[in-house]
């Protein structure tokens, strides 16, 4: 499975990303609050924890993840999310 982020954009309150997930096409928003809980120090590029979380996500199955998101959502879809989020960035 490819996960790339094609494009990184800043928004008032975050980010929004075009990513690709194998050939799906894939329109992600991330707050600041969420980039800051799973990554507290900051030293994480904003795409890596975008990219992280589409990994995560692809735990759904691809043809399951939302065309359109915002990556606070992998919380209630999968199990442990934050946590394991966390440990992927270290």
């Amino acid at each position: 499975m490819r996960i790339q982020i094609e494009s990184e954009s800043e928004l008032d309150a975050g980010w929004r990303f075009q990513c690709l997930v194998d050939d799906r096409s894939i329109d992600l928003t991330m707050s600041w609050a969420d980039y800051n809980h799973w990554s507290p120090d900051g030293r994480d590029e904003p795409a890596s924890v975008a990219e992280v979380v589409l990994l995560i996500m692809t735990e759904l199955g691809i043809d399951n993840i939302p065309l359109r998101f915002d990556a606070s959502r992998v919380r209630r879809l999968v199990g442990e999310a934050d946590h394991r989020i966390q440990a992927k960035m270290r």
